[in-house]
């Protein structure tokens, strides 16, 4: 498998790694074969959930804060209500390439922090689709 090509790599609901990629079966073979190696990307998707999640926290205390109305403070939860139900649904999805297994959860909360101006780890821009 060329190392530049992106593979994206996805968490199924029984907690196996699956791919569309062109090298599909030789991925996931090699996932099946190697518990630990399944493991890590588990936890590696796991922690990086967690990570987004808690940056989702704090944008939403940083807007409650700055809300100056009960409507705002409502705005402001409903976006990290929304947030948080991107976030889990990205938790299991990862990507491959050049050598750097990038987290979906992580770009999306990137992204967003980048457009509300919130210091974050930049870690590579979400498609705009999921933007909240």
């Amino acid at each position: 498998m060329p190392l530049d090509d992106e593979t994206t790599l996805k968490l199924d609901s029984f907690g196996n790694v699956t791919t569309d990629s062109p090298y599909k079966k030789k991925i996931e073979k090699y996932f099946s074969l190697d518990p630990e190696a399944a493991k890590a990307f588990r936890e590696v998707a796991s922690l990086n959930a967690m990570r987004a999640a808690q940056r989702a926290l704090e944008m939403y205390a940083e807007e409650k804060r700055r809300a100056s109305t009960d409507d705002e403070k409502t705005l402001a939860f409903n976006r990290y209500t929304a947030r948080g139900i991107v976030i889990q649904n990205l938790s299991g999805e990862m990507s491959f390439q050049d050598g750097k297994l990038t987290s979906a959860s992580m770009t999306y909360i990137s992204a967003i922090s980048d457009l509300r101006g919130s210091k974050a780890p930049d870690r590579g821009a979400a498609p705009v689709s999921l933007l909240v």
